[in-house]
């Protein structure tokens, strides 16, 4: 069988697996596990060049992903514990609550487009090579002098490239470590777009100190070593 195609039809079965999980109960960890096995299908859409596909599950990923930021969100104010901070995160807490209502009316629209896409996608329509992986990876330091959340996008398609291809000759815990680094520069830098648009006093969002270009500095010096 086709290394890509085995690797769709596995994340296929984890997605359903996460969404049936979500239907008995709500789970942060779960919502997580489902964004990712997203993100691995996406890379294969990717690889395909069927942005047409991705499009029908595109709506999963970004409301998944609201749920996602809201509670980062919540915990890193909680973590920072700054005065009269509460009354941001009630607010926090009824978007996530409202987000996660609508998705739990959503489900079973969701289980159908997996299904669907599921039966659709055959292996004949992935006519994809080890070779043509390799090729796109995009490992060059200058992939950094895009906009970071391209670079963020481009770095977890690596992940799931090289996670498609198994036994390569890449240092995986770098990647991580890249993918991590550029993970808490994005959840740093929606918090702060989230509490500037907030009511909340000047001084109470100086407290909040966050030094996201470092971040992206730490990550395309990581990036060389690879």
């Amino acid at each position: 069988m086709n290394i890509v195609y085995k690797y769709y039809k596995k994340q296929y079965k984890k997605a359903i697996r996460c969404l049936d999980c979500l239907s008995d109960e709500v789970s942060e960890e779960k919502i997580h596990d489902f964004r990712i096995t997203l993100k691995k299908i996406k890379s294969v859409y990717s690889l395909m060049d069927r942005d047409d596909l991705y499009a029908e599950i595109e709506p999963l990923y970004k409301i998944t992903g609201k749920i996602r930021d809201l509670h980062v969100q919540k915990i890193l104010l909680k973590d920072y514990k700054l005065k009269d901070i509460h009354k941001e995160i009630k607010k926090l807490i009824k978007d996530e609550m409202n987000y996660w209502l609508y998705f739990s009316t959503q489900l079973d629209s969701y289980k159908e487009i997996l299904n669907t896409h599921k039966i659709i996608v055959k292996e004949s329509d992935i006519n994809i090579d080890s070779d043509f992986i390799l090729k796109n990876l995009d490992i060059s330091v200058e992939l950094f002098e895009k906009d970071p959340h391209e670079v963020r996008k481009i770095i977890k398609e690596n992940i799931a490239y090289v996670d498609i291809l198994g036994d390569v000759d890449f240092n995986m815990e770098k990647f991580y470590m890249i993918d991590y680094l550029l993970g808490d520069w994005h959840d740093m830098y929606r918090l702060k777009k989230r509490v500037k648009n907030r009511d909340i006093e000047q001084e109470k969002y100086d407290l909040i100190k966050f030094d996201t270009n470092s971040f992206l500095n730490e990550s395309i010096e990581l990036y060389k070593t690879i």
